[in-house]
């Protein structure tokens, strides 16, 4: 059973973890970053499908992209986000270009149109939020890399992610952290879910969340979304949006079995 606040709702995982950082350091609120499992109960997963291949030479409708979106992820035991023992084997790699120049609301652009592109589109576009965990920021952000139709603002994983951060984190504006907070957001993997013609994208991406209050704390977060080719930019696509993933600490057997290759960024 899930823990509950006093209200009877659930605990978002932020607050789980903020619980546990305070037993170990008495008197101090110090809070983590983003995980996949946190998604679980911020923004509650569906039961997916069997994944399907992810190549299709010619676009075949929302049928095909709907199931590539509904398609789970294997499991991932709940403790594999934190730091622990690498694999044996270390996971494939996947290169992701870099941003050839600076988009709308302060996000890095300019990437390809390839499927690694959306890799780093989305992977950008996380960055940007998670690091200024600031509601001014995430209404900017959205406004921009959001096509129309895509996730509204109050339902985008984004929104929960930072709601629950500044809720969970001690900070004198109500809607931004201030400068006793740190938040350093990584990319460390990343995987391509599923593809639907040279335009339409299921890019996942693992990133590394350190944040620092009054100490420092680290976990693995993963996140999916669909991408589209619009106006020479890859978008956040219209649709249901795709099952929640786990998070798996990069390098270690739970993130090669997760389906996960290593980021490695091109020269």
């Amino acid at each position: 059973m899930a823990a509950q606040d006093i209200t009877g709702a659930p605990w978002p995982r932020w607050r789980l973890f903020l619980g546990l950082a305070v037993v170990a350091t008495v008197g101090l609120l110090l809070f983590g970053g983003l995980v996949a499992t946190m998604l679980a109960l911020v923004v509650p997963s569906t039961p997916g499908t069997e994944p399907v291949d992810v190549v299709a030479t010619e676009p075949s409708g929302e049928d095909r992209r709907n199931a590539i979106a509904a398609s789970s992820l294997p499991d991932v035991p709940p403790d594999a986000r934190w730091p622990h023992a690498p694999a044996a084997v270390p996971p494939p790699e996947i290169t992701v270009p870099v941003s050839a120049s600076m988009g709308p609301a302060g996000v890095s652009s300019g990437f390809p149109r390839t499927s690694e592109g959306a890799l780093g589109q989305l992977a950008a576009i996380e960055v940007r939020v998670l690091e200024a965990m600031s509601i001014p920021v995430l209404n900017q952000v959205h406004s921009a890399w959001v096509a129309p139709g895509g996730p509204e603002l109050a339902a985008w994983e984004m929104s929960a992610n930072v709601q629950a951060f500044l809720g969970a984190v001690p900070h004198e504006a109500p809607d931004r952290i201030d400068d006793t907070t740190t938040v350093t957001v990584v990319p460390v993997g990343a995987q391509l879910k599923g593809t639907d013609g040279p335009d339409w994208v299921l890019a996942c991406a693992m990133v590394e969340v350190r944040a620092t209050v009054a100490t420092d704390a680290r976990m693995a977060y993963g996140h999916c979304a669909r991408m589209a080719w619009a106006n020479d930019r890859w978008l956040i696509a219209p649709g249901v949006p795709p099952a929640a993933v786990d998070g798996a600490w990069p390098g270690t057997q739970e993130f090669i079995d997760a389906g996960w290759k290593t980021w490695r960024q091109a020269s």
